[in-house]
């Protein structure tokens, strides 16, 4: 028995050691949106803005950030605001002048990426993500965040020496809303699928394909956007 723990051991010892277990990236993407849908008047988005950062890396295992943004450059610190629960903050007179409008995700999450035969990969995830809209129209306004888990799904195929195609499906069933006072909505559903290429040489990684993501929060709010997406960025 003592005999058998002792080998178990040192086997995940050398399965540690031998994996790069600190192989940070750090990656930025937009989309450029050919198609969106938000119920409300005279709103245009034109980019969508994303980032993902690895923690770190072991085997097929890796902890991953990302973050999205969309809409005016100063209503970023509005969906921050909402996140630390600082109503206050937003609903300040001064602020509402003019119009603006904002999407912003931030969440987490673990993703194994499992090598199959024929140069293929099963991708897999379970994270946790905050999402948050905020709409002003002078004096009209509102605002949401969701919050909950999120699971992903999808498959991965190296084409040629640092070149493979991917296709990933990400899914949140319920979104808990956390200002049900200001949104007539308990819960909210999130779902996106990208397909995309992505290209590796030593330091250096580029990616290119097509992402669409819908939020629906019951009959409250929804939005829906969808365009091809480019990425570059560095990874260790």
């Amino acid at each position: 028995m003592k005999r058998n723990t002792i080998l178990a051991v040192m086997l995940c010892s050398i399965l540690f050691i031998s994996s790069p277990a600190l192989a940070f990236g750090l990656t930025g993407e937009m989309v450029r949106v050919h198609k969106f849908e938000v119920p409300f008047d005279n709103i245009e988005l034109k980019n969508v803005y994303g980032g993902q950062f690895r923690l770190f890396k072991v085997g097929p295992f890796s902890v991953v950030s990302d973050a999205q943004f969309a809409g005016n450059d100063d209503g970023i610190s509005l969906v921050w605001d909402l996140i630390r629960k600082n109503i206050e903050d937003i609903e300040d007179p001064a602020e509402l002048e003019g119009q603006r409008y904002v999407i912003a995700d931030l969440g987490g999450k673990v993703r194994v990426d499992w090598p199959i035969p024929f140069r293929g990969s099963v991708i897999g995830g379970v994270g946790y993500k905050y999402t948050g809209f905020v709409h002003q129209n002078n004096d009209n306004f509102s605002f949401g965040l969701f919050q909950g888990l999120t699971y992903e799904a999808g498959l991965g195929v190296e084409i040629a020496r640092g070149l493979r195609a991917y296709g990933l499906y990400e899914f949140a069933p319920i979104l808990t809303s956390t200002y049900k006072e200001n949104l007539d909505a308990e819960n909210a559903q999130l779902s996106s699928f990208e397909v995309g290429i992505e290209y590796k040489i030593p330091f250096l990684v580029a990616k290119a394909g097509y992402r669409t993501e819908n939020l629906k929060a019951e009959e409250a709010y929804s939005h829906r956007f969808s365009g091809v997406f480019i990425g570059a960025g560095l990874h260790f």
